[in-house]
């Protein structure tokens, strides 16, 4: 485009901070857009640039633009949480949810899970009646349970990960809410389910891929082939995921320079690369480079 991602002031350093913080990284190709039609282009060939920029080029560009360093160099490859959301809204749809409520965490993961509900919503003309943050350190969740239950929502959406999601739907559920209550396909797993008990019955859970014990589906055959060859003969949803990231990534690693240079670059992640995530992603990342290894041979 000829220009900087941002214009900057002769402002104090704090004030400066603070705006790196705040803003938006605008998207090259509707920068670009905006050029042509205010002719401001120069010798840009507009049609030519609006082609190539558009697309790969927009997430290459506003990846590397990222401001945590790590979000600079992983490009996620499972539907982030707004668009699981917003699929869920078009279902609810279809079995009479009309109105909202969400109780989200507040911070970066509840905030784009929330804009996915909004989006869905405002789609489907249907209403959100009721948001309530939750502190990511909170331990206690009666003020968010009284407030969901004071809703009357057709359906209370639980934005929180695995511990606290348990913890609130569990009590959402003892103080006799009638309405139905939907979480993230995140919270699928064994442990949420057995922590929540029988107040699981009628929880509205998403599902990303199909189930990792479908012997009918292929993908799910070749991981528990793996999975039993390993000596873990039931693989969990977790699992399965991470199978598809390491069938990604092998073949992202093949595409590059060839199978002998996918094997070499493979093996020396296995040795060398660590991150610094969750007990469950860190597992997750485990199960991930023993598939590529195993899929590499």
């Amino acid at each position: 485009t000829g220009t900087l991602p941002h214009s900057r002031q002769l402002i104090s350093f704090e004030a400066l901070i603070a705006q790196v913080n705040s803003e938006q990284t605008p998207v090259p190709s509707q920068a670009l857009r905006r050029m042509v039609k205010t002719g401001s282009t120069g010798s840009v060939h507009s049609a030519r640039a609006l082609r190539e920029v558009a697309g790969d080029l927009d997430t290459i560009i506003l990846t590397a633009l990222q401001r945590e360093p790590a979000r600079r160099y992983i490009f996620p490859i499972r539907p982030s949480a707004s668009d699981e959301v917003s699929r869920m809204v078009t279902v609810g749809t279809r079995i009479g949810w009309e109105t909202y409520a969400a109780v989200y965490q507040d911070d970066a993961f509840g905030k784009d899970a929330l804009s996915g509900l909004q989006a869905g919503t405002a789609r489907e003309k249907s209403t959100v009646i009721a948001t309530v943050p939750v502190n990511r350190a909170a331990t206690e969740y009666s003020a968010a349970v009284a407030t969901a239950v004071a809703s009357k929502a057709s359906v209370v959406m639980v934005f929180l990960p695995p511990v606290p999601a348990t913890k609130f739907i569990r009590a959402l559920k003892e103080s006799n809410f009638t309405g139905s209550v939907a979480t993230l396909s995140i919270n699928g797993i064994p442990a949420v389910i057995k922590g929540i008990g029988d107040k699981s019955r009628g929880l509205a859970l998403p599902r990303v891929l199909p189930r990792p014990n479908d012997k009918s589906n292929p993908l799910a055959a070749d991981v528990m082939k793996v999975m039993k060859e390993g000596g873990n003969i039931e693989p969990t949803a977790g699992h399965f995921e991470a199978f598809v990231t390491a069938c990604i990534v092998v073949e992202a690693l093949k595409r590059m320079r060839g199978d002998k240079c996918a094997k070499r670059k493979t093996r020396q992640a296995n040795r060398t690369c660590w991150c610094d995530v969750s007990n469950h992603c860190q597992h997750v990342v485990e199960l991930a480079l023993a598939f590529v290894m195993h899929a590499l041979g």
